[in-house]
């Protein structure tokens, strides 16, 4: 597997997990995080078809990150994890309906002016 491909499994496996995440606990609602309630709300979530999914990409993310990190340097692939960012933000307009400010869009601009400049330096 080549390291472009790596990073792109990454990215790939962090927004699907994430987008599943939110999916399904906006089935579930909101989570409490009270003592005497942490089995019944692990029961909830651990019983949507969409937390698990999510979860297991977050997995799959472990793998493929151990991938990317043994063959390009740390901050170049946090880098462009950084991508992921800007594709959330679109996907949850898309799917969730969640707003696009002129802030966001300032910030997606600036991450990808970042991570253009990153992937643009010498690896070393």
């Amino acid at each position: 597997m080549n390291s472009f491909l790596a990073v792109a499994l990454c990215v790939a496996s962090v927004v699907i997990g994430q987008v599943a995440l939110r999916y399904g606990l906006l089935q579930i609602g909101e989570i409490s995080l009270k003592y005497g309630n942490l089995f019944s709300e692990a029961g909830k979530v651990l019983s949507n078809i969409y937390v698990l999914i999510g979860l297991f990409m977050g997995l799959l993310f472990g793998v493929f990150w151990l991938a990317v990190v043994s063959r390009i340097p740390l901050g170049i692939a946090n880098s462009f994890m950084a991508s992921s960012y800007v594709i959330i933000l679109f996907v949850s307009w898309l799917v969730f309906k969640e707003a696009i400010t002129p802030f966001k869009l300032l910030g997606i601009v600036l991450i990808s002016i970042g991570v253009y400049l990153v992937s643009m330096s010498p690896a070393k």
